[in-house]
C-alpha cells in the first residue's frame, strides 16, 4: 500500500501542491494548534491523513490504478478543504474548553477536590481529541467532536457550582467507562472486525450519553440511554 501511495503521489504531484496550500491554517488559528504540536506539524498531519485515506490502496494492476485515479481526481482538494474546515472547528472548541478549565482551576486553586476533578476532565479531553485525531477519526466522526467538547466544558462550569450533583450524575458514566476499558483490555489479534467496530461504536455512544447527562441542551445525534448502553454492552460481550 505504501508503494501504491507513492505512485499516486507522483501521479497527483500538481494536485498535492495545491492541497498543501489548501491545508494552511489561518493566522488567527495557528496559536490554537499549539495543543497539537504547532501549525507546521498539524498541517503535516492533515496532509498525511488525506494521502493515507486516498492513496493507501491494495491495487495490483495498471488499469485498476488509472481507473481509481480518475475516480478520485475531483475529490482530493474538496476533501482537503472539508478536513481543514472541520479541523478549524475542533481547534477552536478545544481551545475554548481548555481555556475554560484553566480559568476554573485558577479561580478554585485552593480546592483540592475541584482541582483533581478538573485535572480528570483535561485528561478526558486529551483522550477524546488526541494529537492524531485528523488521522484517527473519519470526517463523519470529527463533526461531532465540537459538541462533545462543549458538553465537557458545560460540565466543568456546572460541577464547580454543585460538585455533589456532578458526582451523582457521573456514577453511570463511570460504570460504562469501566466496562469499555475492560473491553479494550480484552482485545487481541483474534478479535473479530465486527467486535472491534462494536466497541468503537460503544465508545461513541458513551460520549453521546455524557451529552445527555451533563449538557442536555446540546442534544444527542442519536437516541441514547442507560438501557441502550447496557444492551449494547451485552451484545458486544457475546461477540467473538
Amino acid at each position: 500500500k505504501e508503494g501504491v501511495a507513492l505512485l499516486f503521489s507522483l501521479h497527483f504531484s500538481n494536485d498535492l501542491k495545491f492541497l498543501k496550500k489548501t491545508l494552511k491554517l489561518p493566522k488567527e488559528t495557528e496559536k490554537k494548534s499549539n495543543y497539537f504540536g504547532g501549525s507546521a506539524l498539524f498541517q503535516k498531519r492533515m496532509y498525511e491523513s488525506i494521502i493515507k485515506k486516498f492513496f493507501f490502496k491494495n491495487i495490483r494492476s495498471k488499469d485498476a490504478f488509472f481507473a481509481y485515479a480518475e475516480s478520485i481526481a475531483q475529490s482530493i482538494l474538496s476533501k482537503g478543504r472539508e478536513l481543514l474546515n472541520q479541523s478549524l472547528l475542533v481547534l477552536e472548541a478545544y481551545h475554548e474548553t481548555r481555556t475554560t478549565i484553566y480559568a476554573l482551576e485558577t479561580t478554585h486553586n485552593t480546592n483540592r477536590s475541584v482541582l483533581q476533578f478538573l485535572k480528570g476532565l483535561r485528561a478526558e479531553l486529551s483522550k477524546l481529541v488526541p494529537d492524531t485525531f485528523v488521522d484517527l477519526y473519519d470526517a463523519d466522526r470529527i463533526i461531532h467532536l465540537e459538541r462533545y467538547m462543549k458538553a465537557l466544558e458545560i460540565r466543568a462550569q456546572r460541577a464547580v457550582v454543585d460538585f455533589e450533583k456532578d458526582l451523582a450524575k457521573s456514577h453511570d458514566i463511570q460504570v460504562f467507562t469501566e466496562s469499555l476499558n475492560q473491553l479494550l483490555k480484552g482485545l487481541s489479534p483474534t478479535t473479530s472486525k465486527e467486535k472491534k467496530a462494536a466497541i468503537e461504536a460503544y465508545f461513541w455512544q458513551i460520549e453521546e450519553y455524557k451529552v445527555s447527562v451533563f449538557a442536555q441542551e446540546l442534544k444527542t445525534s442519536v437516541p441514547v440511554s442507560r438501557k441502550r448502553l447496557r444492551e449494547q454492552l451485552r451484545e458486544i460481550e457475546r461477540m467473538a
